[in-house]
């Protein structure tokens, strides 16, 4: 409890005083708003008719953190990842310090587990998606968890761990998809078969549990298809197929084949820093490892597990174009058991001081909440989208909705939104809607708001100066914008225009006041 207590302070006071400054945070956070103002915790809609592309897990533990707060800040959005990240390293340290019943093992150094387990905690990735508004860091609990829970229930054959492990991975499953069982589940497969246990007991086993975990998910996916029909059936199967076998309707986060390899690196900074200056230089002379099964079999089981986890998760990563450095979280735990064993074992050597190791530590910890608590925050804050959003609502009425115009399938004001109090309303129709791989348009506006309102947009659409992404000829460079406008008898008044473009939105944020040209205004804007 004092590992979790300790890890969940650090953690809040880390990601508590950073505003939202890019648009996956907000992103995010706005999905569990609109369960909460909709009351739909099944498959929320929001206000430009986007469903959320991920299972709701993630959403349900920032909407439950928000009710139990009062509201939805940025607090509540980044406690279930705090929560997760603290929860992880506590599981890592108790799996690693609590296997000494087994007879074919040997104790484990409460000092080594207690290390594994810092060091995941301080591992620069791992730290970030602690901090942050996004499902990572709650993906990677669930999964790393469920491989702990699966491998003490095959090795102690209890049906409790076997069931615990199920829930953990169904948990996986409603934060990300079926990648949240699949993975976790064929790593313990392989690492019990390389153990030498009977495949037909293990497969059984797997598929058992496999069925078992599949239970909570169905029923969710089950109730989702019923409220959003075929629209949500294609969006799931893109998003948990297309993505992976690169069939996806448009490009999402395509990186080379070494992206993986330098992401790894970076993510284990400052420990991988640490591993590189330990190296000894030998002579450039490489030996093929003469590996048996009977070796295999008669290794330590944590570095088989930790070994066979990292591997089997990096090889299913580097499959897929669409890669991301938080895809790896779940291999941390295990790398940080593998760099453990290797510290301590330079340790041994005094090749390596255990002061210094100690006080390596002890410095990260304190930097990391410096950093993120004080150099961060002075350094992000400033620019963020809240400062537009606080002059817009010095000119907007309160709780009169912003309409914006951002022609684009993808992009929102998300951060802007979200310090508005979600008060904005896109023009145009979902960019989850058949027909909408192309550049939307003014043509693509349903209807009129009224005969007065306010409208949002990037300076470069309202000044004419962006060329559209389509190849379809005949249309504005503003993308027909101020030909709606005319066609319709508007005349819009520009009456703000911020300083700086937005974090969401390339360009400067115009607002306008649009009117009709013989009607009466509705409201009275200085009231």
């Amino acid at each position: 409890m004092m590992l979790f207590a300790g890890a969940l302070l650090i953690t809040l006071l880390s990601s508590g005083f950073t505003e939202f400054n890019t648009k996956g945070e907000p992103r995010e956070a706005l999905v569990a708003h609109t369960m909460l103002s909709t009351g739909d915790w099944v498959l929320p809609v929001d206000e430009a008719g986007d469903m959320s592309y991920k299972p709701p897990m993630f959403h349900w533990l920032v909407a439950a953190s928000s009710l139990l707060f009062g509201s939805l800040s940025e607090f509540t959005s980044r406690l279930p990842s705090a929560l997760a990240l603290s929860g992880l390293v506590t599981a890592t340290f108790c799996f690693f310090a609590r296997r000494r019943e087994e007879s074919n093992a040997k104790d484990t150094d409460t000092r080594q587990a207690l290390l594994a387990a810092l060091l995941t905690f301080t591992c620069f990735e791992c730290f970030r998606a602690g901090t942050n508004c996004r499902v990572d860091m709650v993906l990677t609990f669930f999964m790393c968890t469920a491989i702990m829970a699966l491998v003490r229930g095959i090795e102690r054959r209890s049906v409790l761990r076997l069931g615990l492990g199920a829930l953990l991975l169904s948990g996986a499953a409603l934060t990300k998809g079926p990648v949240g069982i699949v993975l976790p589940l064929g790593v313990v497969w392989v690492y019990a078969l390389l153990q030498g246990r009977n495949f037909l007991k293990v497969t059984a086993v797997a598929l058992i549990v496999l069925i078992a975990a599949c239970l909570l998910p169905a029923l969710w996916y089950y109730a989702a298809w019923r409220h959003g029909g075929d629209r949500f059936l294609s969006l799931a199967m893109e998003e948990n197929f297309g993505r992976f076998t690169g069939q996806m309707t448009y490009d999402s986060h395509v990186k080379p084949f070494w992206y993986n390899f330098v992401s790894l690196l970076t993510g284990t900074l400052p420990w991988s820093l640490l591993l590189i200056c330990t190296l000894r230089p030998r002579r450039w002379r490489i030996k093929a490892p003469r590996l048996s099964w009977a070796k295999i079999r008669q290794a330590d089981p944590y570095t088989l597990l930790s070994v066979t986890a990292a591997v089997l998760i990096f090889i299913f990563y580097c499959i897929p174009k669409s890669k991301r450095s938080v895809y790896l979280l779940p291999m941390y735990p295990f790398i940080g058991y593998l760099l453990a064993e290797r510290f301590m074992a330079l340790i041994r050597e005094r090749r390596l001081s255990a002061k210094l190791m100690r006080r390596l530590v002890t410095i990260v910890l304190i930097l990391y909440p410096i950093g993120y608590a004080i150099v961060f925050p002075f350094s992000v804050n400033g620019r963020s989208d809240r400062a537009i959003a606080e002059d817009i609502s010095q000119i907007v009425p309160d709780k009169e909705p912003v309409y914006t115009f951002v022609p684009d399938a993808f992009l929102r004001y998300y951060v802007t939104n979200h310090y508005l109090g979600y008060r904005m309303k896109s023009l145009l129709p979902s960019g989850q809607t058949p027909g909408a791989d192309r550049t939307p348009d003014a043509n693509d506006i349903a209807a009129v708001p009224g005969d007065c309102f306010y409208l949002a947009l990037s300076e470069k659409v309202w000044d004419g100066r962006q060329i559209p992404l389509s190849a379809e000829g005949g249309k504005e460079t503003d993308f027909g914008i101020h030909s709606w406008l005319m066609s319709r008898g508007l005349e819009a008044e520009e009456i703000y225009r911020s300083e700086r473009s937005t974090r969401d939105v390339k360009g400067r944020l115009v607002l306008l006041k649009v009117a009709s040209k013989t009607g009466t205004e509705k409201y009275d804007t200085n009231r």
